[in-house]
């Protein structure tokens, strides 16, 4: 049985549990991945662990399982055009968020993003729908800042 989270048209499935360690390898290089996709055009692995962290607290506020949070994204983004592709295999940046992901997804790791739902850089945003939904609504509170790069719970 799902339900919805109302504005966001993200409809989910009950939390499920990891069953295998193959399977939350697979999950936390998705995680990695998807955080070091998002936050490389800030310089270093920081951005990329705390856009991991809002991911993971998506997933524990029930919004989906890892796979549905990550692939949907773009339906709550500040953009409206989603960042691709891979690092190569000797980018320190994206090995750093490998090494420490693993914190992130059993929730060991510190939240510096302080339970935040939502993050923008405010230099870039282009969705007239995060504007009004988030980063001008009474309901989503600033807390957490790394320079432009904003979060909002």
């Amino acid at each position: 049985m799902g339900y919805s989270l109302g504005n966001y048209g993200i409809s989910t499935a009950p939390q499920q549990t990891v069953g295998s360690s193959r399977y939350a390898d697979l999950i936390k290089g998705q995680l990695a991945l998807t955080a070091w996709r998002h936050g490389r055009t800030y310089g270093g692995h920081a951005a990329s662990l705390l856009i991991a962290q809002v991911i993971a607290t998506r997933v524990k506020k029930g919004w989906g399982n890892w796979f549905d949070v990550i692939q949907n994204i773009y339906k709550c983004s500040a953009t409206l055009e989603q960042p691709i592709g891979f690092p190569n295999a000797w980018d320190r940046d994206f090995l750093r968020v490998l090494a420490e992901i693993d914190g992130v997804f059993d929730g060991t790791a510190k939240d510096n993003t302080n339970a935040a739902l939502f993050w923008a850089d405010l230099n870039n945003i282009t969705s007239e729908w995060f504007l009004e939904n988030v980063a001008r609504s009474p309901n989503h509170t600033r807390v957490a800042d790394m320079n432009s790069l904003t979060f909002w719970s």
